[in-house]
């Protein structure tokens, strides 16, 4: 014989609704809450060895990477050229004989413990006629990220963290060339 509900079960039905209602919402907000939390958090690094050599040079060429399809070497030449410098960008065979640093990129997806994916965006900065490493910069963000605001950031610390070690070493204040 099927069970009818009784009024005590009628009366505990709304009960259960809100409470798992209120469950919701808060999952919800602490979820929202997190997500909005972890996607604005970069992270950079840099180090630099050459402070002086990459201040003084003027003329850079950006590599471009076999594969690359966010046109990576472009954004990359477009920030050097905004802070004064001349630079070209394309295969590492078209590269002008006058150039001074070679900047090489390295952009690629990575398991994080927090986020699923980080992307990584890491520039190295070297030495055209040596191959001698100058300087490199990171910075790492979550996918959804904008890619200008990583090249941005990778090329802004790099050459603040080598004018700041620069002007120590003119100081004569000894502090370690890499920065977190």
């Amino acid at each position: 014989m099927p069970r009818t509900a009784s009024a005590a079960d009628t009366a505990r039905q709304p009960d259960r609704v809100r409470r798992l209602l209120r469950l919701s919402s808060s999952l919800l907000t602490v979820l929202l809450f997190g997500s909005a939390c972890i996607t604005h958090v970069p992270e950079s690094f840099v180090q630099v060895e050459d402070a002086a050599r990459l201040l003084s040079s003027r003329r850079f060429y950006v590599e471009r990477q076999p594969g690359d399809r966010n046109q990576l070497d472009e954004l990359i030449r477009r920030e050097l050229v905004a802070r004064g410098l001349d630079a070209g960008a394309g295969r590492a065979a078209g590269r002008p004989a006058d150039t001074e640093i070679i900047v090489r990129y390295f952009d690629r997806l990575d398991k994080s413990v927090i986020i699923p994916y980080v992307r990584l965006l890491t520039l190295s900065f070297v030495d055209a006629s040596s191959e001698e490493f100058l300087a490199a910069g990171r910075s790492s963000t979550p996918l959804r990220a904008d890619v200008e605001a990583m090249v941005h950031e990778a090329v802004a610390s790099t050459f603040i963290r080598a004018s700041t070690a620069a002007e120590s070493k003119a100081s004569g204040d000894v502090r370690p060339a890499d920065s977190q």
